[in-house]
């Protein structure tokens, strides 16, 4: 997935990220800092779902959204307790989920995030 840092931050750090004019904040983990203005391509990590919220077919992607980060895409994958979805494009792998309901792959997902990690992976 290709972003723009909009606030940048070291390592373990939050910064604030941006795509198709959507901004949300992310643990930042690459050995250099985020630099304010860059465009990077990254690996997401979803560590939990917060709640789940009714799907949407309007868009895919991360975006803040009233005080939530906010993940809306397609079920790319199911193994057990752990799944993967596609924002379109990129994918995210979501970390053990208690209580997940049923998905199956090709489901219109939606839900608020715990905390989203990033690694950069052009750096």
């Amino acid at each position: 997935m290709r972003v723009f840092v909009a606030k940048g931050a070291a390592a373990g750090s939050t910064a604030l990220l941006g795509e198709r004019g959507r901004e949300w904040p992310a643990v930042w983990q690459g050995d250099d800092p985020a630099e304010p203005g860059r465009e990077y391509d990254i690996e997401v990590d979803i560590d939990g779902v917060a709640r789940w919220l009714p799907a949407e077919p309007e868009w895919s992607g991360i975006a803040g959204v009233n005080g939530a980060v906010v993940v809306s895409g397609v079920v790319a994958s199911v193994d057990e307790d752990v799944f993967a979805v596609d924002l379109e494009p990129g994918l995210a792998v979501v970390d053990p989920v208690e209580d997940m309901p049923e998905l199956r792959p090709g489901q219109r997902i939606r839900f608020a995030a715990t905390s989203i990690t990033v690694f950069p992976s052009n750096i």
